[in-house]
């Protein structure tokens, strides 16, 4: 919705929820308002269902300064039985 421009940054191997197949996708988007977003994906696929933890914002100060509360939150994810 509105993105202008999207570039895939990285995506690479990383456990996530116990699952050691789990993966991580930064990319970066420019989207009509002309400012620039970063994200990271951090996810995986756990007895045929997807679980995503997802961080998007303005490249220029709110993505730099919240991944570390993100990585803190990817680090504590459990799944439930």
């Amino acid at each position: 919705g509105g993105t202008v421009e999207f570039r895939t940054l990285s995506i690479q191997p990383r456990p996530f929820l116990g699952a050691a197949h789990g993966f991580q996708f930064d990319y970066e988007h420019l989207d009509s308002d002309e400012v620039w977003r970063q994200g990271r994906a951090v996810g995986a696929v756990i007895n045929g269902r997807l679980y995503l933890v997802l961080l998007d914002a303005a490249k220029s100060h709110y993505f730099p300064e919240t991944l570390p509360d993100f990585e803190a939150i990817v680090a504590s994810a459990r799944l439930r039985a």
